[in-house]
């Protein structure tokens, strides 16, 4: 019961961080990568339908600048998605990037308003301006900071710039109006969505915190909820059974503790019993992962001295020189410990 217990609670040393790493991280997507997923890819329907459409109209009006501005914006919201679709990005940066094309290819359709000054130029201005508002909204639900702030900039100053060409007073009296818009708007939306990717965040770390104690404790989930279907008495006797084990695991992780350095001796002297002292020294401390500079410190002794003792080490082990002389080290550990 010892024993099993001990291989239980007792885990073998990783030869890299990148298991850890990912089981910290985890792979699977939040509820709010799938929102902005579903957003990037309706947005994009939504936009390119758009675009089309004015193509079309650009088309019949022999507008043929904006009808090649268009033209390029469709065929780079369409090279987005096919990289996202690809798996080279992912729907934050895929969303930025859409929404940029999207926000310049309309400052471009306001300055040349501005520049063209026909009869419904301030309308048409104006109407621009409100459909920016979308681009604005969904660059803020991104996790680029200065998603929001970089379109706005550029909203602001194509607006600025065909005021002035247009002369319209009523375009210089509503500018405050939309500049307090277009930068409020995203800076109470982009708060919102920072509160809310933390307390995802803290949701999925205390669900994993969770279902990590209930394996170090043997527990079944299952088991874990019926506690309140059953009273207090499952709930007692549960309490009961946990008391044991966490007298348990500290013991076994004391132990550990205690003979971590002694396990690590006994696994590679076992396994390379032709090693000198030194050699075995400096195996333990690349099992603990120090580097050159940390085993010239301990051991008080010069980088050419640390460098010849692994050589020594990579032979000894009959290593290729592809081969990892930690990789090689860690895995005689592990070994070790679960055949003990």
């Amino acid at each position: 019961m010892h024993t099993y217990k001990y291989r239980l609670l007792h885990k073998p040393i990783p030869i890299t961080g990148h298991e850890q790493g990912k089981e910290k991280n985890g792979d699977d997507k939040t509820s709010i990568n799938q929102l902005l997923t579903a957003i990037f890819i309706y947005s994009s329907i939504f936009f390119a339908a758009g675009l089309t459409y004015d193509i079309v109209l650009y088309t019949l009006d022999a507008k043929w600048f904006l009808l090649a501005a268009n033209t390029a914006a469709l065929l780079m919201m369409g090279a987005v998605f096919a990289v996202y679709a690809a798996g080279k990005t992912d729907s934050d940066i895929a969303l930025f990037a859409n929404m940029l094309i999207v926000t310049l290819n309309l400052a471009v359709s306001i300055v040349y308003e501005g520049i063209v000054n026909g009869p419904d130029a301030s309308f048409t201005v104006l109407l621009g301006m409100c459909i920016c508002a979308l681009p604005i909204i969904m660059a803020s639900l991104t996790g680029i900071r200065a998603a929001p702030v970089i379109i706005t900039l550029i909203i602001i100053c194509s607006y600025s710039v065909s005021a002035i060409l247009i002369g319209d007073e009523k375009l210089f009296l509503c500018m405050p109006i939309l500049m307090l818009i277009y930068t409020g708007a995203p800076i109470a939306l982009k708060s919102i969505v920072i509160l809310s990717r933390r307390l995802e965040r803290e949701k999925i770390e205390i669900t994993r915190e969770k279902s990590e104690f209930l394996r170090i404790m043997n527990i079944e989930a299952e088991r874990f909820k019926l506690i309140g279907a059953h009273g207090t008495r499952e709930a007692a006797k549960l309490m009961d059974e946990l008391d044991a084990k966490v007298r348990d695991t500290l013991v076994s992780q004391v132990k550990h503790v205690i003979h971590s350095e002694e396990m690590v001796r006994e696994a590679i002297r076992k396994r390379h019993p032709e090693l000198t002292d030194a050699e075995a020294e400096v195996a333990l401390l690349i099992v603990k992962d120090k580097t050159v500079s940390e085993i010239c410190e301990i051991r008080h002794v010069s980088p050419s001295t640390v460098t010849s003792i692994r050589s020594r080490l990579r032979k000894k082990a009959g290593l290729r020189p592809e081969e990892s002389l930690k990789s090689h080290l860690k895995s005689v550990v592990n070994a070790y410990i679960t055949a003990g």
